[in-house]
């Protein structure tokens, strides 16, 4: 295997390989040549009914950085270390973010995708009872897309009986709790997805239900990367090569390096879907969570700041630029897919907050109970913002978690659910005066739209 660009697609023999610099900090990253740069099927937009408003975006890209922290973020920007994320900043607003509590993964992402609290998605934990048709099974599985007990933003685009608007196309790739795939119009490639079992020799199935629709899965299952796919020369760039090495003597740097192995092989494969999603279908919103920043936190988060307790002192001079590097390699993928799209999209780059799990949590941050965190994430987010219409190098101040999806809809046209916890961010939009916002009572039953005005 040829070893030359962080994170591309190489197909060899139906499987996908990463590619990475040889050498920590190399200082240029191309990008793997694909044939297409943006993303393809320009498309005729179809008239709208009367009761929806003119979009301001053709299509919004939504990217979830799960644990970025943004003085982290800052200080990498400083020292020109994220130039992707600096460029879209640039073109477009930028803010801090709160995020509703409780700040659990499963819990908050759920949020971000419906605009709604814990108490009204339903979703509270990392696990759950079961259900099957409404009916409870008796098994505690990992919480499931079923569980929660309102509509997502890929639901309510998908259509439905409330407003007999255009439906609009999304495809969501490894959100939090979004397994089972749902059956909307588009694509969902869930959390489930990218999780390997067994030995690389033996055949690998996906899970079941982990892709919508079906006829993709054999398609999708051509981007998966094996965590024995990664190599040590791979995983060298986020810790050195000596510790990393099939003949290092160090134990520590062994165990981390399988853990991390694990963590690359599933974001690659977050990343090889949404790109091959972005080029092969048709869509209007593209929803994607990278937590390969959760990953590494969970791993080496004490190593990277001493302070914090548990790994500390030698240990943090051989590992303690391992966040940065994985926020360089965030940086990198944030930057292929801002190739890919056209310019009537609006990206969206959302982060919870700096994860906090499994004993690591600095001080006065909320604890562990039997060993299952109660808490994700710091409170304070980032948001970035770019697109058509949209202000350009300014800061947007007073935004939540829960504003994401009222923002989306406002951003497509679409009315906005009163009953959310949140409301569009109009004043990013670069115009005088006040603008326009179409309002429902709710998406889960049927009720008329307010403040529409016709085309």
């Amino acid at each position: 295997m040829r070893l030359q660009s962080p994170i591309g697609r190489v197909r060899l023999g139906g499987r996908v390989s990463l590619c990475f610099p040889l050498e920590r900090g190399q200082a240029e990253w191309c990008m793997p040549r694909s044939g297409r740069r943006k993303s393809v099927r320009k498309r005729q937009r179809l008239p709208q009914r009367e009761d929806a408003l003119e979009p301001l975006s053709e299509r919004v890209l939504l990217v979830g950085w799960g644990g970025a922290d943004s003085k982290s973020v800052d200080a990498l920007l400083r020292a020109g270390q994220m130039p992707n994320l600096q460029r879209l900043i640039d073109t477009g607003v930028r803010g801090d973010v709160a995020s509703p509590t409780p700040m659990i993964s499963p819990t908050l992402w759920t949020s971000v995708a419906t605009g709604k609290k814990a108490d009204q998605h339903g979703i509270l934990c990392f696990a759950g009872p079961e259900t099957g048709d409404g009916v409870a099974t008796g098994k505690t599985p990992p919480v499931a897309s079923r569980s929660r007990r309102c509509k997502a933003v890929w639901n309510i685009l998908s259509g439905n009986d409330v407003l007999p608007l255009r439906r609009l196309r999304s495809c969501v790739v490894n959100w939090c709790a979004s397994h089972p795939a749902e059956a909307i119009h588009g694509v969902v490639v869930s959390d489930r997805f990218a999780q390997a079992a067994g030995p690389p020799h033996q055949e690998w199935p996906a899970v079941d239900g982990s892709v919508h629709p079906v006829a993709l899965l054999t398609e999708a299952c051509m981007h998966r990367v094996h965590p024995t796919a990664v190599t040590p020369r791979q995983i060298a760039r986020f810790i050195p090569r000596e510790f990393a090495g099939q003949k290092n003597t160090d134990p520590l740097a062994g165990s981390l390096a399988g853990q991390l192995a694990v963590v690359v092989a599933k974001c690659a494969t977050t990343h090889a879907v949404t790109t091959w999603l972005m080029e092969d279908q048709d869509w209007d919103l593209m929803a994607v969570h990278y937590d390969v920043l959760d990953g590494f936190s969970r791993t080496v988060r004490a190593g990277h700041q001493p302070k914090m307790g548990g790994r500390g002192g030698e240990d943090f001079g051989r590992y303690g630029d391992v966040m940065t590097e994985c926020y360089r390699f965030c940086d990198t993928m944030l930057g292929r897919l801002m190739d890919l799209i056209e310019d009537d999209a609006t990206i969206i780059l959302f982060s919870a907050g700096d994860s906090r799990t499994d004993g690591l949590q600095a001080a006065g941050c909320a604890k562990t109970e039997d060993r299952r965190p109660t808490a994700q994430h710091g409170q304070q987010g980032m948001l970035v913002m770019a697109g058509p219409n949209i202000k350009k190098a300014q800061r947007v101040d007073g935004a939540s978690a829960l504003d994401i999806t009222p923002t989306v809809l406002w951003l497509l046209g679409r009315p906005v659910a009163t009953d959310m916890g949140g409301k569009p961010l109009t004043h990013i939009r670069d115009a005088d005066g006040e603008a326009e916002v179409a309002e429902v009572e709710t998406y889960e039953t049927a009720g008329p739209v307010k403040g529409a005005a016709p085309l």
